[in-house]
């Protein structure tokens, strides 16, 4: 695990969603109007002196408006964050690259965020999930190249990635695929066969290579088959027919080959649930493991503020 050098602040990271060390550094850097000291578990906060400019944040969000777990981090993240500034407004830039992932938008976006780091220089940049993060990082010159920069909901982060820079923390998000195939064996003690369910989105390939990544840890008693592009009505039909002995494991389903979203489609949810024939499962994040249910995102934004506002408890 990486260490500060010297005063260069540096990544530190680990697999757990509720810890974000190396924010006191962030803290003396971008915050230097002053927060207060460290909270107790039973204090509440306590807002800055009113004449305390609150700091200028940029928000990049690797997807739209409306995407429930980005928008209930971003609501957690300004609960906790605006009692002590109570005036702040950041800017929230939405990618929305799952649903227009076409590289030749990088353009305007970069010059849209360009125009308003200059009119609003951040103090901070905050990007949730890997699409933020590589777009800030590849255009960190243009945004503000000595601007901290936290990351949020990284997968297979390796230290090669922030090579050569300084200024950048975050958290790593690793899938716990080791406890769901030991799940799997609990529930059904009869499988030997894996249908893994992807689609060919960015962040579906992420988690594949994640998932290959983590197979020579796994029981060598399954066989393996990988769906990827399928209809919302294919995806249902393969897998209410799918024979003993097999689960569904899946990577991602919020869009399919055709382009129609699924995150906030309750009726290919329920369909996909109810399909009859196998069990299916989701491999759970730390995030899933350490929240709970709808208030997750809204929770862990809300400790990812508090540990920005007060350093590592």
């Amino acid at each position: 695990m990486p260490t500060p050098n010297g005063s260069r602040p540096q990544l530190r990271y680990n697999q757990g969603w509720r810890r974000l060390l190396g924010f006191a550094i962030l803290l003396a850097t971008a915050f230097c109007c002053g927060a207060p000291g460290p909270m107790r578990a039973e204090e509440s906060p306590r807002p800055l002196p009113a004449q305390s400019t609150p700091p200028d944040i940029l928000i990049i969000n690797s997807y739209a408006p409306g995407y429930e777990w980005s928008d209930d981090e971003i609501s957690g993240f300004l609960s906790a964050l605006k009692p002590r500034h109570p005036e702040i407004e950041p800017v929230i830039q939405h990618l929305d690259f799952k649903r227009f992932p076409d590289p030749e938008r990088e353009h305007w976006l970069l010059e849209d965020l360009a125009d308003k780091c200059r009119i609003r220089p951040p103090r901070l940049i905050i990007t949730l999930d890997n699409a933020a993060f590589d777009f800030a990082l590849k255009y960190r010159a243009r945004l503000g190249a000595d601007i901290p920069l936290v990351f949020g909901g990284l997968n297979r982060f390796t230290p090669e990635m922030i090579a050569g820079q300084s200024g950048i923390t975050g958290v790593a998000e690793e899938s716990d695929f080791a406890g769901t195939f030991q799940l799997i064996q609990s529930l059904k003690p009869d499988t030997t066969r894996i249908l893994v369910i992807g689609n060919p989105s960015d962040s579906s390939r992420e988690k594949r290579r994640s998932f290959e990544d983590a197979l020579p840890k796994l029981p060598n008693r399954y066989t393996f088959e990988y769906y990827e592009d399928w209809t919302d009505a294919e995806l249902i039909q393969r897998v209410s027919t799918l024979p003993d002995g097999t689960v569904g494991l899946i990577l991602d389903v919020t869009v399919d080959v055709n382009g129609h979203y699924n995150y906030r489609d309750a009726s290919f949810t329920h369909a996909l649930a109810t399909a009859h024939g196998c069990p299916s499962s989701s491999p759970p994040s730390p995030r899933e493991k350490t929240t709970g249910a709808r208030s997750r995102g809204t929770a862990w934004g809300a400790d990812w503020s508090s540990l920005i506002c007060t350093g590592p408890r």
